[in-house]
Parts: C-alpha cells; sequence; structure tokens
C-alpha cells in the first residue's frame, strides 16, 4: 500500500479496510488493479503483478504530470503502452471506496495548486473523487461485503 505521510486513517474504519482488502485478496481472480481508499498518492493498494508497469509509467511520464495523477492513470488503464496488465480488461479495473477512509492533515500547499480552495473535500466521509466515473468499481464504505 502507498501511504503519504500527512493522510490519516478516519476513526472506525480500520477494520472496515481490513476485512474488505481480506475479502478482495481471497478471490482467485481478482479482476481489478488497485484498491483505493483516499485521494492523491494515498491509500493505494496495488497488486505486485502491476507494481513493475506503474514503476515504468512513473519513470515515463516523470517530466510531464505529478507523481499521484501518473499511478491514478495507470492503474485505471489510461497508459495502455505501460501499464497493458490494467488496459486489457473490458470491465473497471480499479476499485474504490465510496467514501475517502484517509483526512488529509497536512499543510494544503502540500496539495495541488487547482485543490487549494477545497481543502475541506480531503476529509473523512468526503465522496471519493472517483466515485461515478465509469471505469472504478466502488466498494460502499457503510457496509460490509
Amino acid at each position: 500500500m502507498i501511504q503519504e505521510d500527512d493522510f490519516q486513517l478516519c476513526p472506525n474504519k480500520w477494520s472496515w479496510f481490513m476485512h474488505t482488502l481480506t475479502k478482495i485478496s481471497n478471490q482467485e481472480e481478482p479482476g481489478y488493479s488497485a484498491f483505493f481508499v483516499a485521494t492523491g498518492g494515498s491509500g493505494i493498494v496495488i497488486g505486485r503483478n502491476i507494481v513493475p508497469s506503474v514503476i515504468i509509467a512513473l519513470l515515463d511520464n516523470q517530466l510531464e504530470e505529478p507523481a499521484d495523477v501518473i499511478m491514478q492513470n495507470c492503474l485505471r488503464g489510461l497508459y495502455t503502452s505501460h501499464c497493458t496488465a490494467c488496459s486489457l480488461s473490458q470491465t473497471p479495473s480499479m476499485l474504490i471506496s465510496s467514501h475517502i477512509i484517509f483526512r488529509h492533515i497536512g499543510f494544503i500547499s502540500s496539495l495541488n495548486h487547482k485543490y487549494v480552495e477545497n481543502e475541506a473535500r480531503w476529509a473523512c466521509g468526503w465522496s471519493h473523487p472517483f466515485n461515478g466515473d465509469p471505469d472504478v468499481n466502488i466498494v460502499h464504505t457503510d457496509v460490509f461485503l
């Protein structure tokens, strides 16, 4: 799991996270590239078979986009030349939590400049930024699967 040092787990979410992670990791063919429960570069659980593709995408795109955006795009199958494991599937390749379960506790200057006006969006309980996008599957944070 990739986790930034200025994101903190929301109260009462550890058992949900571990239960959900255990359930999806026990599937024979999970059919997903990652499980994303926060925002930016935090709370991304990546399958070990996908890590080499993410590393190549990071190295090849480091001058064009921030690292968190590169990882997100790769895991969503948007870099077809690098992340073939994520882009070959006809179904959504990333699982997301319906709501953010890690809150940003760092300085606002550590966030991308376009988010400065929306600092409160990175708090516990806010809808995940990818919620509603057709290329992700949602795991609801208020229920056990």
